[in-house]
């Protein structure tokens, strides 16, 4: 299942999954993962069930594809995988490729209750701004062991540099109190394979080293988060690779969190996990 800017080549059998396309409607985040009854609808319509076995990739390696991996898991799926360095990968390795759209598979609307997504366990979970809300006060005074991780770069984190161009100009620099920044890149290596350099996630001994040093325990909860959600789906594949114990993906991200300017923020520590005692 491929989810970019169309299908000019892919893996053959491979359907177009469009992330814009099944968003959350009037949510704060224009990328909010969507309602179980939109996702359902959506993915009747390519002939998906949930007992299937399901592979997402994408055109950069790892780019949006641990965001589909992240939405099927969220709402039921038991076997979906991320293709690790995507297309480029496949590519690279002179595997088959076709091209051309997939079209999608008109289906009537027929599947049995026991076939359709479903949300999943507590363990892997969205949250909203209320609860977020609940944590970053929790956190402010010591009282919980949940994690924040912000995964945009430094200097939006540190709010040194404006957000992209979709947010609008009144909008906010900084990031969610008690939060710790590891930008998505950190996540991912670049390997070559046949001389094509392709973008992969690293090896669960070189993130688990990495969150080491950020005092990340992954057995305790944690909260993702990034602009949108799609680079926080990267830290949440990397995570479910270690067997993290509880982990979940603040679905408004920073672009509702930085719009509500009566929510508290900070700015300039360049990496609040050396900064901060208790990080639990």
């Amino acid at each position: 299942m491929l989810e970019e800017q169309g299908m000019e080549e892919h893996i053959p059998g491979a359907q177009f999954f469009s992330i814009a396309d099944i968003v959350e409607k009037n949510h704060s985040n224009f990328l909010a993962i969507p309602k179980l009854e939109d996702f359902n609808k959506y993915v009747h319509q390519l002939n998906i069930r949930k007992s299937d076995k399901i592979i997402c990739y994408d055109n950069f390696g790892i780019g949006t594809s641990p965001r589909i991996w992240w939405t099927f898991k969220h709402l039921g799926a038991q076997n979906v995988f991320v293709l690790n360095g995507g297309l480029p990968k496949w590519k690279a390795l002179d595997l088959p490729i076709e091209h051309g759209d997939e079209k999608i598979c008109e289906l009537e609307i027929t599947q049995k209750q026991d076939e359709e997504f479903y949300l999943a366990s507590m363990m892997r979970k969205n949250i909203e701004l209320d609860t977020m809300q609940k944590i970053v006060a929790m956190k402010q005074q010591n009282y919980i062991l949940n994690q924040i991780i912000d995964t945009r770069s430094e200097d939006r984190f540190t709010g040194t540099a404006d957000e992209p161009y979709f947010t609008p100009p009144s909008f906010r620099r900084g990031h969610i109190p008690k939060s710790i920044n590891i930008p998505q890149e950190l996540f991912k290596e670049i390997v070559t394979i046949n001389s094509h350099r392709v973008s992969v996630l690293k090896n669960i001994k070189k993130i688990y080293s990495m969150l080491l040093e950020y005092r990340i325990n992954i057995t305790h909860p944690t909260t993702i988060y990034s602009g949108t959600g799609l680079s926080a789906c990267t830290a949440l594949l990397a995570l479910e690779e270690l067997e993290a114990s509880n982990i979940m993906l603040y679905n408004g991200s920073w672009i509702e969190y930085g719009s509500k300017k009566e929510e508290l923020i900070q700015k300039k520590d360049k990496n609040p996990s050396m900064l901060i005692q208790n990080i639990d």
